[in-house]
């Protein structure tokens, strides 16, 4: 139902992930082993093309539709630390989105 890509600079993560196995949550484990506390994330949701490949593996039906969100990741000193590609069913996640005015 989902397919992520993540990508971390080895600026930011070193050789860490080539000594340790890896499980379990991305995140806690960039806090518990790099000291990377990643506090916020911009997201772009977009609609993929039906040829990209990713897409693909996640459609079960030729009318399976697939959000896109392209995420960047910031720590506390507001640095840029990961950048995502997050795929994921339409017909299994919803979004809510609150826009405001200030």
């Amino acid at each position: 139902v989902a397919f992520s890509i993540n990508q971390i600079p080895k600026t930011v993560i070193g050789d860490v992930l080539e000594n340790k196995p890896f499980s379990g949550s991305l995140l806690g484990f960039l806090k518990r082993e790099c000291a990377v506390n990643v506090l916020s994330a911009d997201t772009e949701i977009a609609v993929p093309q039906p040829s990209d490949e990713h897409v693909q593996r996640l459609m079960c039906t030729p009318d399976t539709t697939v959000l896109l969100l392209k995420s960047i990741h910031l720590d506390e000193k507001n640095k840029i630390v990961m950048y995502s590609l997050d795929y994921l069913r339409n017909d299994i996640f919803s979004f809510w989105i609150r826009r405001q005015r200030k």
